[in-house]
């Protein structure tokens, strides 16, 4: 499965950022913090819910007579081996037949990524590593599993945050959002979850040390970042977190390079500052305001009751900035409705040549084997932004300057390579090659996949037309480097 990398949109790759930044914060004070929480905590509000349940009223003579009834108190449910993803039951309405049709959200096969790093008990392992050909299978296991976990508590329970490899976590997100280009706006959701995590250790732990370096610094990224420039209300309401902090971060900003200066082994020793014999009588005069006992407390007095009203005003600016990312999402929702071809299983427009020839070879053994109702569609789906994966690594620069803003960019970028006195004979080639599949196939399998039909001849001619462009691909980089 493509080393289990695929599509994530901009304001996904600003989600999974703010959780990254958030869990690796809170887990500096907290080793027991897990990922899977933070994630699911924060991911979910923003997510659709992608399984969609059909309930059918049925006689109760319907129920198979060897259902496996589940060992639930007061409720009378049950599932049969021989009818995946569905479920039988009685309720005060009478039988039913409860039929559940898996969706698969980002927030899904990010989990199913990480699952190898993720503390969990073994018997959630299951539903995170990706094997939902029938999702009522593991039903027995995780009622059993829920009934004997030590922790009862419904938003913990199977949770192991101290078996989690931050790490590992932070290395496997990192080549997933290099894959898809997406550091910019990654970026954008680390900064809020680095002032939402530095928000909560001043909060709760009131670790001052911790929190205020952390907050002034994601704080004064935010405000310098063009996407929040751009928006007076999220500029605003971020300004206002900072008047609130305004005294805690003045009376401490004139000594964090000498506190940099007492950290040993990755942990501030405050023992270390007093020890340092090149203090100036303005560096001491500032450690002594800073770690004024009287002072600190009245700083803190005078900002505690204010974070209650300042936690909406960092939900604003980060819906504000999220709102916005979102009207670049489309790529995603398309890939999302098409559910033929589900986004693990798409060439992606940053795909590398390499990669795209594993999926052509992989699609032509799947026609070459009959194709069955679907399959040329979701042959053509699966290729269908291979051109535009190989163009962009032919004309990166161009592209970047030019095309990436605007909505019409790449057959922009084709166009004019086709006029352009300087293109070569191959360039030319290609370029005609790749607007014609893209023109021909791309926009309608990808605006209009719910009535998109193809031959099994069609899809042939479209991997033919893929291949052909790897093969110019590598002519024209040879060409270039003579």
């Amino acid at each position: 499965m493509k080393d289990d990398l695929f599509f994530i949109a901009p304001s996904e790759s600003m989600l999974i950022g703010l959780c990254l930044e958030e869990y690796l914060r809170l887990r500096r004070e907290d080793e027991a913090t897990s990922f899977f929480t933070v994630s699911h905590a924060r991911i979910d509000p923003f997510m659709p819910e992608l399984t969609r349940v059909r309930i059918n009223r049925i006689a109760e003579s319907a129920i198979p007579d060897d259902l496996q009834w589940l060992p639930i108190e007061d409720m009378r449910i049950g599932r049969h081996s021989s009818e995946p993803n569905t479920y039988y039951g009685i309720d005060e309405q009478g039988a039913y037949r409860k039929k559940i049709e898996p969706g698969r959200s980002f927030l899904d096969l990010l989990t199913q990524r990480l699952a190898p790093h993720l503390g969990v008990a073994e018997w959630m392992r299951p539903l995170m590593e990706g094997d939902d050909s029938d999702i009522t299978a593991f039903a027995d296991e995780l009622l059993v599993g829920i009934a004997n976990d030590e922790d009862q508590n419904p938003a913990s329970v199977g949770i192991r945050g101290n078996a989690d490899n931050p790490v590992e976590i932070e290395r496997s997100i990192l080549s997933l959002v290099e894959y898809n280009e997406a550091q910019r706006f990654f970026k954008l959701g680390r900064c809020f979850g680095g002032l939402i995590a530095g928000m909560q250790l001043y909060e709760t732990k009131h670790a001052l040390l911790l929190s205020l370096p952390t907050i002034g610094r994601f704080l004064a990224d935010l405000l310098n970042m063009p996407e929040v420039d751009r928006s007076a209300v999220a500029k605003n309401a971020l300004s206002s977190i900072g008047g609130a902090f305004d005294r805690e971060l003045k009376a401490f900003c004139p000594v964090w390079k000498l506190l940099a200066r007492s950290i040993e082994d990755g942990h501030l020793d405050l023992g270390r500052l007093s020890e340092l014999g090149d203090l100036t009588d303005e560096e001491r005069a500032a450690i002594a305001k800073a770690f004024d006992e009287k002072q600190g407390q009245q700083r803190r007095e005078a900002v505690l009751p204010l974070i209650p009203r300042l936690w909406p005003a960092v939900w604003v600016a980060f819906g504000e900035i999220l709102g916005e990312i979102r009207e670049l999402d489309q790529n995603a929702k398309e890939q999302d409705a098409s559910s033929v071809t589900p986004r693990p299983f798409v060439v992606g427009p940053n795909e590398t040549p390499d990669r795209i020839r594993q999926w052509l070879q992989e699609y032509e053994r799947e026609l070459a084997h009959g194709a069955s109702a679907g399959t040329p569609e979701k042959v053509v789906n699966g290729l269908k932004d291979s051109p535009e994966a190989l163009a962009k690594r032919l004309w990166m620069e161009e592209y970047n300057a030019r095309y990436r803003a605007t909505r019409g960019g790449f057959p922009s970028l084709l166009l004019d390579i086709l006029s352009a006195d300087r293109s070569t004979i191959l360039e030319r080639r290609f370029a005609q090659i790749a607007l014609s599949l893209y023109k021909g196939y791309r926009n309608e399998v990808t605006h209009e996949y719910d009535r998109f039909q193809c031959t099994t001849a069609e899809a042939r001619y479209f991997i033919a037309g893929v291949r052909v462009l790897l093969e110019l691909y590598g002519e024209i980089v040879v060409g270039r480097q003579k």
